[in-house]
This record gives C-alpha cells, structure tokens and sequence, in this order.
C-alpha cells in the first residue's frame, strides 16, 4: 500500500528559499498580487528530443493581475523574427515524446512584469 502525501507535506518538502523565489516571480508577474495557492508539480525533465507541433504565432492564458479586479484574457502576439539565426521567424510550440508536456522552442523570451517579452 502506497501513502498519498497531502499537499502541505509535498509543499514542505520544496527548499523554502524555492518556494520564496516563485512566490516573488508571481508578485513581479501579476503586478504586486500575491499568490492565493501554492502548489507542487511534478518533477519535470527537459527531453533530449521533442517533436515540433508548428509555429507559435499567439499565446493566450487568463489571470488577475493587481489592478484588475477580475481575470483578464490576457494575448501575447509574437513578431517574426527575421534576423533569426536558426532560420526560424516564430518560435516553435513542441511537446515531448509521450505527448505530456508543451515546450516552447525557439528565441530569446523572458517572463516578466511586462509579460512575456523578446
């Protein structure tokens, strides 16, 4: 028989200098607001290889940022890339080999308090 820890074990388990760092990563994206949940995932792995699915042109995603009052649909249309030099003008949305995580390939993006920039 296997025991299921609960999430505030699992949460316990996670260096408090990590789970401060994606709390301040949170309050930088969404303007000052704080997280209401925290939560473990997983431990993920970058795959040596990933099968491309196309090329990413818009990432949509809904939050609330401080300011908003409610959640927002919040767009980022990404500009081509013509001095690429991987030849690619859009960075590429790919998954792993079993088809279980969404990986974005491709570019020089960073996520900030602006949003999704580069």
């Amino acid at each position: 028989m296997t025991a299921r820890m609960t999430e505030e074990q699992a949460l316990r388990m996670i260096p408090p200098e990590e789970l401060e760092k994606a709390k301040q990563f949170f309050k930088e994206f969404h303007w000052g607001h704080a997280p209401d949940k925290l939560f473990r995932i997983n431990q993920y792995t970058t795959p040596k290889s990933v099968t491309g699915l196309g090329y990413l042109r818009f990432l949509g995603y809904q939050t609330s940022k401080k300011g908003d009052g409610k959640d927002i649909f919040y767009v980022h249309s990404f500009q081509p890339n013509v001095h690429a030099k991987d030849g690619m003008m859009f960075p590429m949305l790919a998954c792993d080999p079993k088809g279980k995580q969404l990986i974005i390939v491709g570019h020089n993006y960073r996520i900030t308090d602006r949003g999704i920039v580069g």
